[in-house]
């Protein structure tokens, strides 16, 4: 009974303690609102819609910027892809639109730990690791900002399940939304898999060209090299959720290259990841390696490898929960 208390207790004070970082120093300056992060994508679905404007700002393309200046905040700036499931709410107004983009986000969150989540353990230890997952930084931006790594976060999980090859095919897709992420699911599934991983890759892959066609009928096929400019023309920003550990590494050392140290960094979780291939934790590591790739990787990207750790770590946590709360 006192452990049990000390774990309810450890769970509360983390959630409290989440909170009260959010509402003070650096943190307040964060996004409060539900579905916060809507105004970005709803920009791309303006420009969709309208025929006088282009895809991405011209002030992207120019040179180097801070995605973070408000001369440009809110401008889009994502994958071509990302577009299409944006437009499904697009046509709802204000915020109508946010709010429902919000509520899907959400329950796409809670219906990816449904899959992954621990079974057979008492509503203490449910309630217990479900307050300390959400008080993480990646989980609670996802969920409060309606960050669109909510479909990114189930595409891992439904990769990482290898349940039917239509849905690791959906996951393959889902994960595409955040480029190299697909391509490490790809490469574990080949190595997972063999010849039996090419039906689920197949249809990925036509899922990906599909996801691709809206942007690529309205815009034009130069907007794949304008991705690219906008890419490496974006400026590490320094700012308290960027959780890149290049971007802060190469502030300390100021002299090594940070390119060098992304590679050091980045490299150790491929090889990792793709010699563990037969196992979910492997695909986890390699997850972890994208986020390394650059010195932008906000909080909400570590939520995918985070879900597929939880999964990958499901029959351990399911003995040692049932232990803890005897």
């Amino acid at each position: 009974m006192v452990r049990r208390i000390a774990l309810l207790a450890l769970a509360c004070l983390a959630a409290i303690g989440s909170f009260a970082l959010w509402q003070h120093g650096p943190f307040a300056l964060l996004p409060r609102e539900l579905g916060g992060d809507w105004p970005w994508y709803a920009d791309g679905a303006r420009r969709f819609f309208d025929p006088a404007l282009p895809l991405f700002d011209p002030q992207l393309l120019a040179g180097a910027y801070d995605r973070l200046d408000p001369a440009i905040e809110g401008t889009w700036n994502q994958l071509p892809n990302v577009i299409t499931p944006v437009l499904t709410v697009s046509l709802l107004a204000g915020t109508e639109a946010r709010l429902v983009w919000w509520a899907l986000t959400a329950v796409t969150v809670l219906g990816a730990f449904l899959l992954i989540w621990p079974r057979r353990v008492t509503f203490a230890a449910h309630f217990s690791l479900a307050v300390l997952l959400i008080a993480q930084g990646p989980i609670f931006e996802v969920l409060l900002w309606g960050n669109l790594s909510a479909l990114s976060l189930i595409g891992a999980v439904l990769v990482a399940l290898r349940r039917h090859p239509l849905l690791t095919a959906i996951g393959i897709a889902a994960l595409a939304l955040k480029g190299p992420m697909a391509v490490v699911a790809v490469l574990w599934l080949l190595r997972a898999e063999g010849r039996a991983a090419w039906r689920a890759i197949a249809l990925g892959s036509a899922l990906v060209t599909l996801s691709f066609l809206p942007a690529l009928a309205r815009f034009g096929p130069e907007i794949i090299g304008q991705t690219v400019t906008v890419v490496l023309n974006s400026v590490p920003t320094p700012y308290v959720n960027n959780l890149s550990p290049a971007l802060w590494i190469g502030l300390v050392l100021d002299t090594v290259p940070v390119g060098l140290i992304t590679l050091a960094l980045a490299l150790p979780c491929f090889v990792l990841g793709l010699r563990r291939a037969g196992s979910q934790a492997g695909l986890a590591v390699l997850l972890v390696g994208v986020c390394f790739l650059s010195t932008t990787t906000w909080a909400h990207w570590y939520a995918p490898p985070m879900a597929v750790a939880l999964l990958a770590a499901r029959p351990y946590l399911e003995s040692r929960l049932r232990a803890w709360f005897a």
